[in-house]
């Protein structure tokens, strides 16, 4: 994309966890310490990647995330979308807790689906037009039925048909 257009992309890896805090660990729900610890230890972050942003901890107060210096591919947080808070290069979202309402996912991905700069990619870049959501503990099936009717009720029925399930545990809870 710098090639084409000259626009700077950096993709962001926004997760949403269950629990923040040194006195909210407990068995059973995902802490951002577990995340943060999978992160590094099982996919290969490095060091400055990985940043939370709750009301615990905000370690990006230190980083410009629009700056291209900015080493910040991972982000873990807990309820900074639904306080107000956009990321840019937010593409995708990982939902590991149990947002059952349909409001709040569907403010979590519109919150993600803002462009950095408000500028939309050409249809020759349309993938960066796009963002992917994976939950965790939760029904697929209902979960874009949940966006959709969100879409609707906000107005933007329209963007609700290009919200769809894919993939081998698009129907099951995965």
């Amino acid at each position: 994309e710098r090639q084409e257009s000259g626009r700077y992309v950096r993709p962001i890896l926004l997760i949403r966890v269950e629990r923040t805090g040194k006195d909210q660990t407990e068995a059973g729900m995902v802490h951002a310490n577990d995340v943060r610890k999978f992160l590094h230890e099982r996919l290969g972050a490095k060091d400055g990647e990985v940043a939370e942003k709750s009301s615990a901890e905000d370690e990006l107060t230190v980083h410009d995330l629009l700056a291209e210096n900015c080493p910040v591919r991972f982000i873990i947080t807990k309820a900074a979308l639904q306080e107000g808070w956009d990321c840019p290069f937010a593409y995708v979202l990982a939902v590991l807790d149990q947002t059952t309402a349909g409001t709040a996912l569907t403010q979590m991905i519109g919150r993600i689906l803002r462009q950095p700069h408000a500028e939309r990619f050409p249809a020759s870049q349309a993938g960066l037009n796009e963002c992917h959501v994976f939950v965790h503990r939760q029904n697929v099936a209902e979960a874009v039925a949940k966006v959709r009717d969100g879409l609707s009720k906000e107005g933007m029925g329209d963007l609700g048909e290009l919200v769809r399930a894919v993939g081998s545990g698009s129907t099951g809870g995965n």
